[in-house]
């Protein structure tokens, strides 16, 4: 009986070990998705379509992208009037 307790208590630990590890992975997962949806905001662009640049992993190409689209904003005075600023 007192080995039985013991596996369990030993059982119990892993578990709450293991919740532990998930619950972290899970905020960690919220906070990641709420600062993409902050910049897709932020370039005026659909979470949609940025999510899909962001799942090949590339956020090099993002920004050059981002770039490239602020400068053809400006170009056609669009971006100054929808309250944007100077491309960074």
């Amino acid at each position: 009986m007192a080995g039985e307790l013991r596996n369990l208590r030993a059982r119990a630990g892993v578990l709450r070990d293991q919740a532990g590890r998930q619950v972290e992975g899970e905020v960690q997962l919220a906070a990641v998705l709420e600062q993409r949806a902050e910049s897709a905001e932020e370039i005026g662009l659909p979470l949609s379509l940025l999510a899909q640049m962001w799942a090949t992993g590339d956020h090099s190409a993002l920004a050059r992208w981002e770039v490239r689209a602020r400068m053809a904003a400006m170009a056609t005075g669009w971006w100054g009037r929808c309250g944007g600023g100077s491309v960074p």
